[in-house]
């Protein structure tokens, strides 16, 4: 295991360097969230768990429009921000923790073992997991993690989820976290 760490550290940094050519590894890293972003998870991710078991929490956040509509652009940056310094605490849970700002408002995070349990069930967020097998294709693994994340949001939505009320726990959480 040793050995395939350190052939991936040896790999993203070759692929930093040579293709990427940015220093600091900008074209990593999401600006706004300070997690990984997109390219991140094209470039790193993919080849990292390639024949490797990994579970994978995909998360949204909800009625994020509507956020943003009422609270403005600046504050639901800060929205992300947020979010993205909450899943990046997970290291302390599971130090394999790694999490990417897939698009949006949804975050996929990777991790050698199942935090599902230590993501907070709060109106703010709704997300999905799976555990990726060694022999299955990192898409279809996200894929399903964001169908269960669907089902997650329909649920909570039935159950009386209404944009008012995330906006309000949104607001409430911003002053929170001044």
């Amino acid at each position: 295991m040793k050995e395939v760490n350190r052939n991936m550290n040896l790999f993203e940094r070759w692929i930093e360097k040579k293709y990427l050519g940015i220093k600091n590894n900008l074209a990593l890293y999401d600006q706004l969230s300070g997690t990984y972003n997109y390219n991140w998870l094209n470039l790193i991710a993919r080849e990292k768990y390639r024949n490797r078991k990994v579970y994978i929490t995909v998360i949204d956040l909800n009625n994020f429009k509507e956020i943003n509509d009422s609270i403005g652009h600046i504050a639901a940056n800060g929205v992300l921000l947020m979010i993205g310094e909450k899943l990046l605490g997970l290291t302390g849970v599971d130090k394999s923790v790694e999490v990417a700002r897939f698009g949006g408002d949804e975050f996929t995070i990777f991790s050698e073992t199942d935090i599902s349990n230590y993501i907070k069930d709060d109106t703010l967020i709704s997300y999905g997991s799976h555990c990726k097998k060694a022999d299955e294709s990192l898409d279809s693994a996200i894929n399903i993690a964001d169908k269960k994340m669907y089902k997650y949001k329909a649920k909570a939505k039935k159950e009386g989820l209404s944009p008012k009320l995330v906006v309000k726990n949104t607001k409430k959480e911003l002053k929170k976290n001044k």
